[in-house]
């Protein structure tokens, strides 16, 4: 009868439930939420990173004499990076990648994206980042342009990043895995608490209940002994 919706007992019981219920779907939430915005930051801090190493190793195959073609170079920059390389010309042309089978299968176009071109050729910025999409893989894809030693414009370094979402989901696969973990540790000690309070609440009620019963008034019924001066206490004060 302890969770009987019916019985004082059990609403004091299930009110300590449900108040362990919500701060655990509080905590989660907030949990999540943090966890989210951390991947987040991450993900902006690993691009940039990403990119200011790219620069001047793009820089460096461009102008220093090598037997390899250009695209070999990127391809060795994108594999000490794991990121893939694209250079655009200052037209927003493609001039080399280090994945050419993705622009001559015809995953992706030959331009680079109109919003990065009209964020750094027209408005001048030093760094873009945006979602694009090849197929039903979204991706986020980051741009900057690059200069020669006299600071003439010679194209736009492009970074498409395949983040590993794998790593977020784990991330907060745990959190709500330890979420649910410390609500089963803490339901029965709860439980247990909810029990020997709401007994040391509903035991004076008890007591009165059976005087109650066997109230005479020819007889001289011993008073019910009670310290607290609470409202139960009041009421045994009335009833004694």
């Amino acid at each position: 009868d302890t969770l009987s919706l019916q019985s004082f007992k059990g609403r004091i019981t299930l009110s300590f439930v449900v108040v362990l219920i919500v701060t655990l779907i509080l905590t989660a939430a907030v949990s999540l939420t943090y966890g989210i915005k951390r991947f987040e930051a991450y993900k902006e801090q690993t691009i940039q990173d990403k990119m200011k190493s790219a620069i001047p190793a793009v820089y460096n195959a461009l102008y220093t004499p090598s037997p390899e073609s250009l695209t070999d170079e990127l391809v060795k920059i994108s594999n000490y990076l794991y990121v893939d390389v694209n250079l655009y010309n200052i037209s927003g042309e493609l001039v080399a990648t280090s994945r050419p089978e993705i622009f001559y299968d015809g995953l992706q176009g030959f331009k680079m994206s109109p919003k990065a071109y009209k964020s750094l050729a027209l408005s001048y910025d030093g760094f873009f980042v945006d979602n694009e999409k090849i197929g039903d893989m979204t991706y986020t894809s980051s741009y900057s342009p690059i200069s020669d030693s006299n600071g003439k414009l010679i194209g736009y370094v492009n970074l498409p990043y395949f983040l590993q979402y794998d790593n977020l989901r784990k991330e907060l696969y745990t959190i709500a895995i330890t979420i649910a973990n410390i609500f089963i540790l803490l339901l029965l000690p709860v439980i247990l608490i909810a029990v020997l309070i709401s007994n040391s609440i509903t035991s004076p009620l008890a007591q009165i209940r059976n005087r109650m019963r066997i109230f005479d008034l020819k007889t001289n019924p011993e008073p019910i002994p009670y310290k607290q001066n609470d409202e139960i206490g009041d009421l045994i004060v009335e009833f004694n």
